[in-house]
């Protein structure tokens, strides 16, 4: 979802994005790979995928301007990055049922806040963390954490949850990525 992001972008966009798999109702709320990971936390902060490729994009210096999908998400968005433009495509009834605005007006919407977020563009910060990153991450059966137990500074905190800290964010993501791409060898 993030790949390419740099210091050279100005702004990012995340549309069509879910909410985490703790959240309710949500559409198909999940965080990277739902058959993967059930939690992830960010220095002791729940976070999902929103939070975790704002901290990304904010690790570059580019804010993250609109966020769009359903109720649950665009919610999530608010109160983590504070000042975001969102828009509310879908509302859930349940993790796989929702009411949906027409593609015509989800279009309209996003397009709005999409030039309201470029024209308020200085009053949008990058989501910063502070360093170390520690992540801790709730995988879905002990199988996974084996697995991921092969990565260097990778420690198993139980039986399905691991964690590793790292001084930056980018190496941190990357060892994120990497224990994501082990356990799903064990789905």
């Amino acid at each position: 979802m993030m790949q390419g992001i740099d210091d050279s972008f100005n702004a990012a966009f995340f549309i069509g994005y879910h909410a985490m798999p703790s959240s309710f109702p949500a559409v198909m709320g999940h965080t990277y790979y739902g058959r993967v990971v059930y939690n992830v936390r960010v220095n002791g902060h729940l976070m999902g995928e929103t939070g975790i490729n704002a901290a990304l994009a904010g690790y570059f210096n580019v804010p993250v301007v609109l966020v769009t999908g359903d109720q649950a998400v665009t919610k999530e968005a608010r109160q983590l990055l504070g000042r975001v433009e969102t828009v509310t495509v879908k509302e859930a009834i349940g993790r796989y049922a929702a009411k949906c605005l027409s593609p015509v007006e989800a279009r309209k919407r996003i397009r709005e806040a999409a030039k309201n977020a470029l024209n308020n563009l200085s009053d949008m910060k990058p989501f910063k963390l502070d360093s170390p990153i520690t992540f801790e991450v709730d995988l879905i059966h002990a199988g996974m954490t084996e697995m991921t137990l092969m990565i260097p500074g990778v420690e198993k905190r139980d039986a399905r949850t691991v964690a590793f800290t790292f001084d930056d964010l980018l190496t941190a993501f990357k060892a994120f990525r990497a224990i994501l791409a082990l356990a799903s060898l064990n789905v």
